[in-house]
């Protein structure tokens, strides 16, 4: 007689909602971060090859390390955005721990209204940003206005690298609604790469890759410190949290969504004056 094998868990949108509500707790914390890590940020910012007194946007700021991280490095001004106050308040601490105050400015700010004048800024830096955004052509617009003709665009995004199930697709989609700004739905290279010509963006390149969860760990606690495991406490002890990612399903979407996904980084220019 044939044993039976375990069915996996279904993938459904309540799964993915309820893991939502988690990343948003986590972001509460103040622990930010995006697939590829430390990594993917550092081939992004050798893709922009910045040039000193470059004037540069980052728009999703999070914590501040790549603000802090490009202004102590090469010497560029930069302006950092983000939705989020106390957000906002940890980039200051770490903007004055890094002594890159003076340049460094913080800005509250929605990626699809920038408080910014037209052909201010000479690139435009967003990590992690358009994936948790259904409409992605209005912060694009945005980033086209505010850059100089032939500034750059450099984008840091979770990608899929293979097509996903459909149920995984329409989980995430339907989670995504439930709790708009919480969730990425990524989409693929090909998708990035149009987004970005309908944008007005030319001279395109794009990279994906993927690192280990283990290595993405090590360095979440390389840019929080001991504060980058305050989330993993907080799911072992707080029962909302522990339920949103200790289910089997959970543990079987996961698996399933990261197997389809890694990061990609998307770079393109505004066309100078003819």
């Amino acid at each position: 007689m044939s044993e039976t094998l375990p069915q996996p868990a279904p993938v459904t949108a309540d799964t993915f909602e309820r893991y939502a509500h988690f990343l948003k707790r986590t972001r509460e914390m103040g622990v930010v971060g995006h697939r590829g890590g430390l990594q993917a940020t550092r081939d992004l910012i050798e893709m922009c090859e910045l040039q000193p007194g470059q004037r540069i946007l980052e728009v999703g700021c999070g914590s501040g390390y790549t603000a802090c991280t490009v202004a102590k490095e090469h010497g560029v001004f930069v302006a950092a955005a983000d939705l989020e106050p106390h957000l906002i308040a940890r980039s200051r601490q770490r903007a004055r721990s890094s002594k890159v105050e003076s340049s460094v400015e913080l800005a509250l700010a929605d990626a699809r209204r920038l408080p910014f004048a037209d052909a201010a800024f000479d690139g435009v830096i967003c990590e992690s940003i358009l994936a948790f955004l259904e409409d992605k052509a209005t912060p694009l617009a945005e980033f086209h206005r505010v850059l100089k003709p032939g500034g750059f665009v450099a984008l840091n995004e979770i990608t899929f690298l293979e097509t996903p199930p459909a149920d995984l697709l329409s989980a995430l989609r339907g989670a995504a609604q439930r709790v708009p700004g919480f969730l990425a739905v990524p989409v693929d290279p090909a998708e990035h790469r149009r987004l970005l010509e309908d944008g007005g963006f030319t001279s395109i390149r794009v990279e994906t890759g993927d690192v280990p969860t283990r290595q993405q760990i090590m360095e979440q606690l390389q840019v929080d410190g001991f504060r980058a495991l305050k989330p993993f406490f907080a799911s072992i002890f707080d029962r909302e949290m522990r339920q949103a990612v200790y289910r089997r399903e959970m543990g079987e979407a996961q698996r399933v969504f990261e197997a389809h996904t890694g990061y990609g980084l998307y770079f393109g220019r505004k066309p100078p004056v003819a």
